[in-house]
């Protein structure tokens, strides 16, 4: 019973999740064994807003089970699954915050034409807007529009790139509206990302070659793709939950780069004019620092360079921009970093 009410916490239906996170809660807090709670939280959550399997009460959810004091939503261009968030942590009592994470460009700064924290692009960088209030959500989604209108213009165009280059491979060809904006939550206001692409695309490898040790020549004798040791054997284990996600994560970091088109302004806006608005929505705008790479914890970044180079320059900059905050995230950063 218990994990079927869980299941519905993940459905389709957001009414349908809110009234399973209420069951379940009911369940719990009256029964013997109860979550134990820590002094942790985690303030960047993505959900099925961007790309994550995972809906805002799952998030919220996962969370309390974890034992963290707050959780924080944090899906690309989109607040579509804030208002759920606030709602799911009501019912289970935590604490939530609610934001968006988007990609600007840095023209007109002193970093300008330098890599950030962006391993596809030089010039832009990701950056997170937290903390936005309840009330602001509608101005906020009306800002977000045009960012995502110009993002699926190049999403759709780099699907094509893909099908132009998989059709030597005797793959399928993918179907854009059935196959990438149908298993995102775009209807909703969600938005879509090279991932869901990737995904896609990872589905249709593995039903051209199936698991293990065949995919594992595939990417290597079709696509040019040296795995490592520890990549080799989460793919050879042909029962391994995440299977997609590893596969999805080897394709962000070592092809991506043959189907991706460079975003333009209208997608990636100038730093001032979303550092502005957040501020003027009283929200807080935090750089999201990444930092050089050696070894990627969440495998969809190869071992690389980034900002650690110049962060004297770089962190009195973000604060004549109007930046309040920035941010980090312990499954990437080292323990040196972060001091």
């Amino acid at each position: 019973m218990k994990d079927k009410i869980i299941q519905e916490i993940n459905s389709s239906n957001k009414k349908s999740r809110l009234f399973g996170l209420e069951k379940i809660y009911k369940l719990i807090e009256t029964g013997e064994k109860q979550f134990k709670k820590t002094e942790e939280v985690n303030n960047h959550v993505h959900t099925i807003y961007s790309f994550s399997p995972y809906s805002p009460s799952m998030a919220a959810y996962l969370a309390w089970k974890a034992g963290l004091q707050a959780v924080g939503i944090m899906d690309h261009d989109s607040v579509s699954g804030c208002k759920e968030l606030i709602e799911a942590c009501k019912i289970i009592g935590i604490a939530s915050t609610v934001g968006f994470e988007l990609r600007v460009n840095f023209s007109g700064t002193i970093v300008a034409g330098r890599k950030l924290n962006n391993p596809d692009s030089k010039n832009t960088g990701y950056i997170a807007i937290h903390g936005i209030p309840e009330s602001k959500l509608p101005e906020t989604k009306k800002f977000l529009n045009p960012i995502q209108v110009a993002r699926n213009k190049r999403n759709k165009k780099m699907s094509d790139n893909l099908n132009n280059l998989i059709k030597d491979y005797g793959i399928e060809k993918i179907d854009f509206r059935e196959e990438v904006y149908n298993i995102s939550q775009a209807q909703e206001g969600g938005s879509i990302t090279e991932r869901h692409i990737l995904y896609a695309f990872a589905k249709k490898i593995i039903q051209k070659v199936g698991k293990g040790e065949k995919l594992i020549l595939f990417l290597k004798d079709n696509l040019g793709i040296e795995l490592s040791a520890k990549i080799k054997k989460f793919l050879l284990d042909e029962n391994n939950q995440f299977y997609l996600y590893d596969l999805l994560g080897i394709l962000k970091s070592s092809f991506l780069d043959k189907i991706f088109i460079q975003p333009d302004y209208e997608e990636c806006i100038s730093v001032y004019e979303a550092v502005k608005f957040s501020n003027s929505i009283n929200a807080i705008p935090a750089y999201a620092y990444l930092g050089d790479v050696t070894d990627s914890p969440t495998g969809d970044k190869r071992a690389e360079k980034f900002e650690d180079d110049f962060l004297e320059e770089l962190i009195p900059e973000l604060k004549k921009i109007g930046f309040k905050a920035i941010t980090y995230m312990p499954p990437r950063n080292t323990l040196n970093q972060l001091l």
